[in-house]
């Protein structure tokens, strides 16, 4: 067996960099306070009273309070949540909506629900909804019960 040699030129494509070593000054703080982590976690966590849960999901939502309440340890996509949420809810709390002075428009009698589906890590490819190799027959039945 033979070992590969330390990598001493980078790759073309890195040509353009000129960062440099690890600076401390550029260390920026990221930590939320516990109460704003349980504040989180409430919001991620919980769901409308009335409404028909999945099982599988209720029971991932309520491992996941546990997580955030510091009875379980957190898993990747947990902190990820928490992360995503804290940037969220900071960057909505220093911003001020353009749409205040605007009066909500009323609902028009007939209006479709929407359903917006955001999936991330799909992994290498589109939904076969939209010709992927990712089989999602769920997706499909919806789109083709729907409006494009």
């Amino acid at each position: 067996m033979t070992k590969k040699p330390l990598l001493r030129e980078l790759p073309k494509y890195w040509d353009q960099y000129f960062g440099g070593r690890y600076k401390p000054e550029y260390e920026v703080p990221t930590g939320i306070a516990r109460e704003e982590l349980l504040e989180l976690t409430e919001r991620l966590t919980t769901y409308p009273a009335g409404f028909h849960i999945h099982p599988k999901v209720k029971k991932l939502l309520e491992q996941r309070a546990e997580m955030g309440s510091g009875k379980k340890p957190l898993d990747y996509g947990m902190a990820e949540a928490l992360a995503f949420a804290g940037l969220v809810k900071r960057t909505l709390d220093g911003s001020q909506p353009d749409w205040n002075s605007v009066a909500p428009i009323p609902t028009p009698e007939g209006a479709p629900n929407v359903l917006l589906v955001l999936t991330d890590d799909a992994g290498f490819g589109n939904p076969s909804t939209f010709g992927g190799p990712i089989q999602t027959p769920n997706y499909t039945r919806l789109a083709e019960n729907g409006l494009r």
